[in-house]
């Protein structure tokens, strides 16, 4: 077992801070085991999920899926790239919901050669709160067989709550043309 001492960012009281200023010292917290995490996240936290879990769909047929939250507190936004299998599936638009993400919002690039929608960047004011729609996106079977779609957080901008990254869990979608 290892000890070590690490600095951390804390919420601190407007008196704590000017203390903490006027030292110029840095918060610690010594830890017996480093190895194990001081907070556990479970599964049943922030999710973004698309409409549907399984989609059958016939080879030419044009579908539609929403990106949603789910069991969100308040955040101001976020943003998702999201995945598909290109010899199978084409995307021809994303919309955000501007009912619901109304301040500086991005509908992504779609990159069909690659399979990607990158950057689908949305945020509130405001901050939402709960399961609401993000976006919605339209596909295009192109080929027969089983595919994918999966989604994932923007590199260029994470989910965020109270201006802190927020841990957000994605799900897939399984896609079966015929």
């Amino acid at each position: 077992m290892m000890s070590s001492s690490m600095m951390v960012a804390c919420n601190q009281t407007d008196s704590e801070q000017s203390s903490s200023l006027e030292t110029n010292q840095p918060a610690t917290i010594s830890t017996a085991d480093v190895s194990t995490p001081a907070v556990e996240f479970s599964k049943s936290g922030p999710s973004v999920t698309l409409s549907n879990t399984d989609v059958s769909v016939n080879t030419d047929e044009k579908f539609t899926l929403d990106i949603t939250t789910n069991a969100f507190t308040t955040s101001e936004g976020g943003g998702i790239t999201l995945r598909f299998d290109a010899s199978l599936l084409q995307v021809s638009h994303v919309e955000i919901d501007n009912t619901v993400w109304n301040f500086v919002n991005q509908n992504g690039k779609i990159n069909n050669a690659e399979g990607t929608v990158s950057d689908i960047l949305f945020s509130s004011y405001q901050g939402v709160t709960g399961d609401v729609k993000i976006a919605s996106v339209a596909f295009q079977s192109t080929g027969s067989g089983n595919s994918t779609i999966t989604l994932e957080a923007s590199s260029n901008n994470p989910f965020a709550n109270n201006g802190q990254a927020m841990d957000v869990t994605f799900t897939t979608t399984n896609v079966s043309s015929n």
